[in-house]
């Protein structure tokens, strides 16, 4: 892996529970954790049906530069799309990590 090939500016999340909004609902609570170049790849899991109706289940994978705090607990914003991360897997010589990611359809 090569640092040139981290072309792409995505911004961390890190999830800081739960709150209740002005309704009184119960809501998730995020806060950005840092901005950071990545290598992404695209990945297509194809469809999958989500209260009775059909939704694309599109996946990135984005390599970064290794930092602390990383864990399944994040999300990733990249344009005006917002992924979940489902696993975080370190590079062998540890100076990259590979956040594995699904795009969050609401």
């Amino acid at each position: 892996m090569n640092v040139g090939d981290l072309n792409t500016r995505i911004h961390l999340y890190e999830n800081k529970g739960t709150t209740k909004n002005s309704h009184g609902e119960t809501v998730e609570s995020w806060q950005k954790l840092a901005s950071v170049w990545a290598k992404r790849t695209a990945i297509n899991l194809g469809e999958t049906l989500d209260s009775e109706r059909i939704v694309n289940t599109d996946a990135a994978d984005y390599i970064i530069v290794t930092r602390p705090k990383l864990s399944n607990n994040l999300r990733v914003k990249h344009g005006t799309l917002m992924y979940d991360v489902r696993s975080v897997d370190e590079s062998k010589d540890k100076l990259f990590v590979t956040l594995h990611c699904t795009v969050i359809n609401e």
